[in-house]
Order: C-alpha cells, then structure tokens, then sequence
C-alpha cells in the first residue's frame, strides 16, 4: 500500500472496509449510485444523472444553464417532468 496513495489498488469492497477502520464513512452518493464521480460526468449511467437531477436540481441547473449557454451539440432541450427543470434529454 502507498502512502501517497493508499487506495490505489483496492476493490471498492476493501476501500469500504478501509474507509470504516478509519472511522470514515463514505460519501452520500453510494446510498444511490455505484460510483462516485462528478454530477453530470459524460461517463456516468443516464439513470445515474436523472437521479442526481432529482436529487439536486439547483446543482444541476448550473450545469443545464452553462450548456445551453455554451451551445450543446447533438442534444435536444426539454422540460425534465422529475425535477421540473429544463434539462437536456439523455439517450443511451
């Protein structure tokens, strides 16, 4: 195990156990999701997104603002009928 990096090489198993032996607990996005990453990350499960956009809609309107904003490419807008925000349709 590396000091600097003392995860590197764990299964997300072991990294849990290790988490707990040091009285950590671990992030709030593994109560919904299987990875932690950023909120909108390109390579996130669509289902991954939606529920982020459910559970943080004023996050996630930064995101869909700052898109619309900078113009998106190949996507459509529409009104998200979870979080009554406009978001852009994800396709799988």
């Amino acid at each position: 195990m590396s000091l600097a990096a003392p995860s590197a090489g764990l299964r997300k198993g072991k990294m849990f156990e290790f988490g707990k032996r040091l009285g950590l607990d671990p992030h709030p996005c593994y109560e919904y999701i299987d990875r932690c990453s950023c909120m909108m990350c390109i390579f996130a499960k669509n289902e991954q997104v939606m529920e982020n956009m459910k559970r943080h809609p004023e996050a996630m309107r930064k995101w869909v603002d700052a898109e619309a904003k900078l113009g998106s490419h190949g996507s459509r807008k529409q009104a998200c009928k979870n979080c009554g925000t406009s978001a852009l349709i994800l396709t799988t």
